[in-house]
């Protein structure tokens, strides 16, 4: 069944493992040196209503301004985090939904507003590293801004062994 706790609430299952697919998915294509991918309006309006829901909680960090999200071509804007200075985000929903993960670096979005909301906004809008909690153990994830690297670390225990026969290591004789 599904897992203890929080996650045992569909939504918040829905929204987490789309955003995690989605965004650490753009962490392999853009390591890669792989632009954005063109998505279907199904996934962009799916990744916007993450977007909506989450970036409040992903800005928590943020006390120094406020701060508006805009799905850049339509009308669709969010208040995210109510304050003045207040700085603005504009861009597609995947590329929203990457800069409030924290990656800032290869999210392509527009922020505009006073300099010191948008210097605000990108000194703290989310942290670089997320901690979570298996039941095996707490598991790290952190991004290194300056290589581009992401690292997982934590605690880890053996899941399965085995051996292989023999016969499928020799050499095959001509």
């Amino acid at each position: 069944g599904p897992p203890i706790g929080f996650f045992r609430i569909g939504w918040v299952r829905a929204l987490a493992n789309l955003n995690e697919f989605f965004v650490h998915h753009e962490d392999v294509r853009r390591a890669n040196r792989h632009g954005p991918r063109s998505l279907t309006p199904a996934m962009d309006a799916a990744l916007w209503r993450n977007v909506r829901r989450g970036s409040h909680y992903l800005s928590r960090r943020l006390h120094a301004s406020g701060l508006d999200i805009e799905w850049a071509g339509t009308d669709e804007r969010v208040t995210v985090r109510p304050g003045e200075p207040t700085a603005r985000l504009s861009g597609p929903p995947g590329e929203l939904l990457l800069y409030v993960f924290g990656r800032q670096t290869p999210a392509q979005v527009e922020p505009s507003g006073p300099p010191q909301a948008v210097a605000a906004v990108r000194r703290g809008l989310t942290g670089r590293e997320v901690r979570v909690t298996l039941p095996g153990g707490d598991l790290v994830i952190g991004w290194r801004e300056g290589d581009d690297h992401i690292m997982m670390t934590g605690s880890f225990a053996l899941d399965y062994q085995s051996t292989l026969p023999p016969e499928l290591l020799a050499k095959e004789s001509a």
